[in-house]
């Protein structure tokens, strides 16, 4: 584990990636951990475990799941979706919570949730989150706030079709030195049209 470390760490500084800001690393061009099998469409969000057996490669903010590495929409792909930034860890940095949407090539997709700090000049994931699959509690919302991580996810209990939800449920989480926990109570409130 130490020496894949360091070689990890040695590949980066080869390709100039020693980042002493979160804002300059790249994530629409980055490889990220993935979980090997994906089990079926999920009905509601999750932390994951983060020893992931794969990887997926993102290159200009899209990884298609293809033998020729070409988009098809029929089939699955992974899509860069948003970054935010804020201090979760209280060290006086802002780390980044990177949204990657993934798509079945059908009508089902859901995302998932990677947060990095930078250690030693290379991003760290602290977590890996996926979430459900649209109106079964999908990520609609991400904000770091007071050293909080604020989620926002379709209200499985307001839904109205499989695609949509009339409200949200907004859960809060906060970094304890190896993951984060869930903290206060949940909110919830109405989409607005």
């Amino acid at each position: 584990m130490f020496l894949r470390r360091i070689a990890f760490c040695i590949a980066l500084a080869a390709v100039g990636f020693a980042a002493d800001d979160i804002h300059t690393v790249d994530f629409k061009n980055f490889t990220y951990p993935w979980p090997s099998r994906l089990g079926g469409v999920p009905e509601s969000w999750s932390w994951l475990v983060q020893r992931q057996n794969s990887t997926v490669r993102l290159v200009d903010g899209v990884h298609h799941f293809t033998d020729s590495g070409q988009f098809e929409p029929s089939r699955p792909y992974v899509m860069f979706s948003s970054v935010t930034y804020g201090n979760l860890t209280g060290d006086g940095r802002e780390q980044a919570a990177v949204d990657l949407m993934y798509s079945t090539g059908g009508t089902a997709h859901w995302h998932y949730l990677y947060v990095y700090a930078l250690a030693n000049g290379a991003p760290r994931l602290l977590g890996m989150m996926r979430s459900g699959s649209r109106a079964d509690g999908g990520l609609v919302r991400i904000a770091i706030e007071r050293r909080l991580l604020v989620l926002d996810f379709q209200d499985t209990d307001r839904r109205t079709a499989d695609c949509c939800s009339e409200g949200w449920v907004r859960v809060t989480y906060r970094w304890l030195g190896t993951h984060f926990a869930e903290t206060g109570s949940r909110g919830r409130g109405d989409f607005k049209e």
